[in-house]
């Protein structure tokens, strides 16, 4: 089954909580939160619910100029309307979510990484995917300007204020192996945080061997039934 995007809510700006509204509906979902938090020294976030159920953290960076860049992850969200729900023990944060279909439903993230530059035209994440056709998903955030330009495999699916957001591939990456997603904006302070995350695998295989197995043994029983059959008309012949 392949991955494809879901639906994508940018969740504002706010103290805590941050409560915002996320839809998401098919099969096999993954629910995806990118954060920026307004402040230094380490990142205010305490936890983030949607539907009351708690989203994982796959990894933060902290920002050349003290932002903190974070991205969260839920497995099998409810399906419907439900809220997201980001507490804080102080500050702002600045919040998009996006959901996806046809992903695997265990083993998240497939991979992840960070980055950051100072006073630099460009950031570049990348990392080493596992699985083949997996998606790449971020969390970005720059100083300032117009919104930055995007390298291959990078697409902007929700940019706020021009410069802070969530990115991902918009599409499967194959075959599996480096990949990177990048931005670029004249010299800018920037954060960034990618991960993989890879399809849902129907167990074919599995079945089919089980199938095989069923049916040499119907084969053979078959067989042992036909032969007995014909001796026995051949006796009474």
């Amino acid at each position: 089954m392949a991955i494809a995007f879901d639906a994508a809510t940018d969740g504002g700006a706010g103290g805590s909580p941050l409560t915002f509204s996320h839809t998401c509906s098919g099969e096999n979902r993954i629910l995806f939160v990118a954060c920026v938090d307004d402040t230094g020294g380490s990142s205010l976030i305490t936890g983030i619910t949607y539907a009351g159920v708690a989203m994982t953290k796959i990894a933060g960076v902290q920002t050349p100029t003290d932002r903190w860049v974070t991205l969260w992850y839920l497995i099998a969200p409810a399906t419907g309307a439900n809220n997201v729900v980001i507490t804080l023990s102080g500050g702002m944060v600045y919040a998009a979510a996006a959901s996806y279909t046809g992903a695997k439903q265990s083993g998240v993230p497939d991979a992840y990484t960070s980055n950051t530059a100072s006073n630099a035209p460009s950031i570049t994440c990348t990392l080493t995917t596992i699985a083949d056709n997996c998606w790449l998903v971020g969390s970005f955030k720059m100083v300032y300007g117009t919104t930055p330009s995007s390298g291959a495999n990078t697409y902007q699916r929700l940019t706020a204020d021009y410069n802070r957001g969530l990115l991902d591939s918009n599409g499967a990456q194959t075959p599996a192996g480096s990949k990177s997603m990048s931005l670029s904006k004249n010299n800018q302070w920037w954060g960034m945080v990618m991960a993989s995350f890879a399809p849902y695998v129907v167990s074919g295989p599995a079945n089919l061997k089980s199938l095989n197995t069923n049916l040499k043994a119907n084969i053979k029983s078959y067989n042992t039934n036909l032969i007995a059959n014909v001796k026995s008309i051949n006796t009474n012949v």
